[in-house]
């Protein structure tokens, strides 16, 4: 979230030339004390065409970053990470003492 706001930030790129693009919709609000549903559909590449990168909130698509590049090259150390991410959060005072994260079925099958 960046304010009230959902955020996705995509990095990648060749060598020197890597970009991040930040894509932002909605509101988080009418989210507040309810499950989401999301879903994502992601197949890595540097260069980009043919990176897909697709968001899905409750079935439907948020988000459409195919085309983008979303993985670093020759990067071969790449993994898989989920979970709760809020910047300077051992650093700055927060009103947040409890963080809860559940995750139902995951598939990753390999690019052939």
């Amino acid at each position: 979230l960046t304010g009230d706001a959902y955020q996705v930030e995509i990095r990648g790129g060749e060598s020197d030339e890597l970009v991040t693009n930040k894509h932002r919709w909605g509101s988080a609000a009418g989210d507040l004390g309810k499950w989401v549903k999301w879903r994502l559909h992601y197949v890595a590449d540097a260069k980009g065409p043919q990176a897909v990168l697709q968001l899905f909130k409750d079935d439907v698509r948020v988000l459409d970053a195919s085309g983008q590049p979303n993985a670093y090259a020759g990067d071969t150390l790449a993994y898989w990470k989920l979970g709760i991410y809020k910047w300077g959060w051992k650093k700055q005072p927060s009103d947040v003492s409890n963080r809860t994260f559940y995750c139902g079925d995951l598939f990753v099958s390999v690019k052939h």
